[in-house]
């Protein structure tokens, strides 16, 4: 809660709840909680999971995490707008129940679908969900391509013209970024951190060999990505380079359909001085720069949140804001292992 005490305007945003685990009664009530308490900024991520090493802990079979998925989104959702209601599921069953509190959020809290496949990003769209397309390492054709998919099965869905750009609007895409004075500092510093990245997410993914039902598309993007080949990376998959070379990537992106964006500043190992000025640089010359080049189209293609990862695998939100003598100031860090701390040290946010 500390973003939500230190900040006014901000949305807080939770990338993902993983209803695989979740007791949608008690996730109801916190859900609620948290939207009050933040006068109604909260925006709900929320997901099945894909690490295999979790379920047995849970007791619970990846096999089922569709199906759980579906269930506990319903109960969530009557949680928050029926007065009374009982349910008879597969997973849950409860009698008569009121939750309180209620969000201030109508109907309820905003949800957001995470879409780690295209068939996921697919089922968003038949819920009339929107979409956290979390596929980082994909080439940009491909984010395109998902996009265009996505509003098309809306369309399919039913979803008229006025709901189908509002959906869009709320839609994130995240990608991989990292901004350094010059390309070959842009390849060179976190190289080392994404390797050990990506080591790490093979070891606690699925087999590619032993997917569990309704994980095969997942199983195959793994065994069509390969050996991880850097070179190829830098070049096609991740948003990587000078402000220049960074800004004209996110242009790319936004002329193709991409409204909000998700910028994962670094993996865990990178120093927190470079992520920062990462940052900074995007903030700084990498936005500016690519909103003049968009030049009539209008500022919604470019909401952004900006990402960073500690090596011990904790993230943080950091905020900027633009000063009167036009650079852009560090506002605060939150999460992560240190906690809140402010970067100029007087009075609180406006955010």
């Amino acid at each position: 809660m500390h973003a939500a005490g230190r900040t006014k305007r901000v949305r807080i945003g939770i990338a993902v709840v993983n209803l695989s685990f979740a007791h949608p009664l008690r996730l109801a009530e916190q859900g609620a909680i948290t939207d009050i308490l933040t006068g109604g900024r909260l925006d709900m991520g929320i997901g099945r999971g894909y690490q295999p090493i979790q379920y047995p802990v849970f007791g619970v079979s990846m096999e089922d995490t569709r199906e759980r998925f579906d269930e506990t989104l319903n109960v969530l959702t009557r949680a928050w707008t029926d007065e009374r209601f009982s349910h008879q599921g597969k997973f849950h069953h409860f009698p008569e129940v009121s939750v309180l509190p209620k969000p201030v959020s109508k109907p309820h809290v905003p949800l957001l679908m995470a879409s780690s496949t295209r068939d996921s990003a697919i089922i968003a769209a038949k819920k009339r969900m929107p979409a956290i397309l979390a596929r980082p390492f994909n080439d940009n054709k491909t984010v395109v391509e998902d996009i265009a998919i996505y509003k098309q099965c809306l369309v399919e869905a039913g979803a008229t013209p006025q709901e189908i750009e509002s959906l869009l609007d709320q839609t994130v895409v995240m990608k991989l970024m990292y901004v350094a004075p010059t390309n070959k500092a842009s390849k060179e510093e976190p190289y080392e951190g994404l390797k050990w990245h990506v080591d790490i997410l093979h070891r606690i993914t699925i087999d590619p060999n032993k997917a569990p039902k309704s994980y095969e598309q997942m199983a195959d993007r793994f065994k069509q990505r390969g050996a991880f080949d850097y070179d190829e990376w830098w070049q096609n998959r991740i948003i990587y380079g000078d402000p220049d070379r960074c800004a004209e990537q996110v242009v790319e992106l936004a002329k193709a359909g991409v409204r909000r964006l998700l910028l994962w500043h670094g993996p865990g190992g990178v120093d927190h001085e470079k992520l920062v000025r990462s940052m900074r640089l995007f903030m700084e010359q990498v936005k500016p720069q690519a909103m003049k080049a968009l030049g009539a189209q209008p500022s919604r293609l470019l909401h952004v949140s900006l990402l960073r990862l500690h090596a011990s695998n904790l993230s943080d939100l950091v905020f900027f804001r633009h000063n009167r003598q036009g650079g852009c100031d560090e506002r605060s860090w939150l999460g992560g292992a240190g906690g809140y701390r402010r970067a100029d040290g007087n009075g609180r946010d406006s955010l």
